[in-house]
């Protein structure tokens, strides 16, 4: 699997016995006009929506492994940038909004904190800067208090992997990811860790 991580938009490529394929992230098969397919239809957009803050922290952190978090509490990638193109005078869904993730994982303690607010019940929550927190080979990865509170590339990087491994297509193990070339290396091994513990 290939996935360049962009700073506005994400492309997936999977390669499978000589077949290459493109994914499209956070759209229903219904949303497409499949006679109008085109290449930005695999631009999928670097973005998350908090609808309900509360209820995606209950769920994500009940699981350490395929936590059951719920559609209606987080959207990702095209179905968010829509929401967004719909409604960008809208101060509540705009503030739901988290745009250029790759950008917030250059924040540092010199930086303030980012906060978001759920579109549903306007609860604000403020994200924590990037961590490193690798998972151990061998080891599970558990759900401990320095566990990131929601981290959001963990989370986008949890939605690719829910739409790259599944039942019908198999699990992929082998994976790529692209970094800008000016990015700091501690930066890129955040971005890294938390690709890891989202796509597990």
């Amino acid at each position: 699997v290939g996935i360049d991580f962009g700073t506005s938009s994400t492309v997936v490529a999977i390669r499978d016995s000589g077949k290459d394929e493109l994914l499209r992230i956070g759209l229903q098969e219904i949303d497409f006009d499949k006679n109008k397919i085109n290449e930005n239809d695999f631009e999928n957009s670097t973005i998350l929506e908090f609808l309900d803050i509360i209820s995606l922290k209950e769920s994500w952190h009940s699981e350490s492994y395929r936590p059951l978090v719920n559609w209606s509490d987080i959207h990702c990638s095209h179905e968010a940038q829509n929401r967004l193109r719909q409604n960008d005078t809208d101060t509540v869904i705009v503030g739901s909004m988290l745009l250029r993730l790759k950008q917030w994982a250059l924040r540092d303690e010199q930086q303030l904190k980012v906060r978001v607010t759920d579109s549903k019940n306007k609860n604000e929550f403020e994200l924590d800067y990037l961590k490193e927190l690798n998972p151990i080979k061998g080891q599970p990865i558990i759900l401990s208090e320095d566990y990131p509170d929601i981290d959001p590339i963990e989370l986008y990087a949890w939605f690719l992997g829910m739409n790259i491994n599944w039942r019908d297509r198999g699990i992929y193990l082998t994976y790529y990811l692209t970094f800008p070339v000016a990015y700091p290396s501690e930066t890129k091994r955040k971005i890294l860790a938390s690709f890891r513990r989202g796509l597990q």
